[in-house]
């Protein structure tokens, strides 16, 4: 049926087959089958299930197989294996977390996983082009982006695009004329890319602001006309827009952005009034670290310990 191009039908059998053996290991194989039917009919939320179970199936596998190679002395292709089907595993969930409702944030989560990086890094970094392009374009989470520019910068030697090199530029080096010229390289590169076409716009749009917040939290004043050319503020025509209209786009990049500057008109100059972080704020994020490194710990131990009662 699948062959026949079925794949409705395909996911349904799949579905019921999961439902009645009790075989594990044809199970598990089954999940393969019904994720890809259910990607090839575009089911994206089912789908988005499906890929959650086989990361469980997967970590489950790992912890199984690592027990029973304990037992029999067995050297490491099982790792391979499970390497495998992780990097499988990242490539199709670019059809899902691209397609699916809120698919950025989820594609940032699942990617930045540790056992899932591990294989990003280990097997393909390339794909470290849509971690990047998720982050910028789910921009509210701020502590995301500053784990992705670290891993844009551990792959910069594995793999370097304009994508990557705009968020180096502009986190790392903080050469804007560097992340202007990235920017406009990047424009070509996602309209060329399969998964990313379909949001080069909204890409666009969210990486200029990126650019333009970044640009004023390290300058007290900017000159409206030299800020309009760098952030690329034109007319309806496409020709360099007018003081008033310069002032008008600005007022929504500083609306949009949140960041706190107004705009002097007579000396034609953004000021930006420098924002200190609160003292209660940074106590709250890294409480909020604190709860994340306590869930990993306490998944690491809980997995140590079922390892353990396999070996006994």
């Amino acid at each position: 049926m699948f062959d026949c191009g079925q794949y409705r039908e395909t996911a349904d059998f799949l579905f019921f087959y999961r439902t009645l053996s009790k075989d594990e290991e044809k199970g598990f194989w089954a999940l393969w089958g019904k994720l890809c039917a259910e990607i090839l009919v575009e089911n994206w939320e089912t789908a988005f299930e499906d890929l959650d179970g086989l990361r469980e199936a997967i970590d489950r596998r790992s912890v199984l197989d690592r027990a029973e190679r304990l037992r029999r002395k067995d050297d490491g292709s099982s790792d391979l294996e499970l390497l495998q089907q992780r990097t499988w595993l990242l490539h199709w969930s670019l059809f899902i977390f691209l397609n699916l409702e809120g698919g950025r944030g989820f594609l940032v989560e699942f990617f930045l996983q540790e056992k899932m990086l591990n294989a990003l890094q280990t097997n393909c970094p390339y794909l470290v082009r849509y971690l990047a392009a998720a982050g910028i374009m789910h921009r509210k989470k701020k502590n995301w982006l500053k784990d992705i520019v670290r891993v844009v910068s551990q792959e910069k030697a594995s793999h370097s695009d304009a994508l990557t090199e705009f968020l180096r530029a502009l986190y790392v080096d903080f050469d804007f004329d560097l992340a202007h010229e990235q920017l406009g390289k990047c424009k070509a590169l996602i309209e060329n890319d399969f998964f990313l076409r379909k949001v080069s716009a909204e890409f666009m749009e969210n990486a200029r602001h990126l650019l333009f917040e970044t640009y004023c939290r390290i300058h007290k004043t900017i000159d409206m006309t030299a800020l309009a050319r760098k952030m690329e503020l034109t007319a309806a025509d496409g020709k360099e827009a007018k003081s008033d209209e310069v002032e008008r786009k600005l007022l929504e990049l500083i609306r949009v952005t949140r960041v706190d500057a107004k705009i002097d008109s007579q000396r034609n100059l953004l000021v930006i009034e420098k924002q200190y972080p609160s003292v209660y704020q940074q106590v709250i994020d890294k409480t909020k670290g604190l709860s994340f490194r306590s869930q990993q710990m306490a998944a690491s131990v809980e997995q140590r310990y079922r390892l353990k009662e396999s070996n006994q």
